[in-house]
């Protein structure tokens, strides 16, 4: 009988500096990119367009932003284990059972976040932060971009490569969560403190199905849960 083939060694992910350094550069890089090409299709910026009612300008250039970033992520993965982005990356899938139980606790976070929120804003006369796409009709581009593309590549991005590189540091992968959850967090600065911390609190929670499953298919399908109920409730 031949013996199994031995399992390969693990993907060696970039050093926890270059990791951030690179993050920055993706989201950064990424943004400018869309947004560019965004004003050079309308003529004005996306601020602009924004500014006189055109919410349009503003979904395409999220999910033009989303598309160069995961592609960046992905030939920097490539760059540094070639071959391996799906490993690096945890590209797997978990069992339908975890994925649905994963799924209930994420949709409880969420109606518990929402009377969180509340409480807070009604203790404290804090009034709830604008909402850019408050008035974005939902259409195939709103869908597009807050179900599939925002989730993708933020979890791509967060609970993939940032926290593979952060792991195997002194940090472990309880410091790697937490930053990861702050940074995606801080991501959302159109919004106030209390939301952010909100979103905080669900970066953790999805930073730690990552861990438990080793799957960021898992933490995608759920990002892309918490949005769907989120557009959801919002419209009742």
């Amino acid at each position: 009988m031949n013996a199994a083939p031995p399992e390969a060694a693990p993907p060696v992910p970039y050093g926890p500096w270059a990791t951030l350094g690179l993050t920055v550069v993706i989201f950064i890089g990424a943004g400018m990119i869309a947004s560019g090409l965004v004003g050079v299709v309308t003529g004005r910026g996306v601020q602009d367009s924004v500014a006189g009612g055109d919410t349009n300008a503003m979904l395409t250039a999220m999910i033009l932003s989303g598309i160069i970033g995961t592609a960046m992520t992905a030939e920097l993965v490539h760059l540094r284990a070639p071959g391996r982005v799906a490993d690096y990356l945890a590209l797997r899938w978990t069992d339908n059972g975890t994925a649905w139980r994963w799924s209930l606790l994420t949709v409880g976070y969420l109606f518990l976040a929402l009377l969180v929120d509340n409480m807070a804003r009604v203790s404290f006369d804090v009034v709830s932060p604008h909402n850019p796409l408050a008035n974005a009709a939902i259409g195939p581009l709103f869908l597009l971009a807050t179900l599939f593309v925002a989730p993708v590549f933020e979890e791509v991005l967060f609970r993939g490569f940032v926290m593979e590189g952060l792991s195997p540091t002194l940090l472990g992968q309880s410091g790697a969560i937490t930053i990861a959850a702050l940074s995606w967090a801080l991501l959302h600065s159109q919004y106030d403190v209390i939301t952010m911390l909100l979103l905080f609190g669900f970066g953790v929670l999805l930073g730690v199905a990552r861990v438990v499953t080793g799957s960021l298919l898992l933490p995608i399908v759920l990002h892309a849960v918490f949005n769907t109920a989120s557009i959801t409730l919002s419209g009742l």
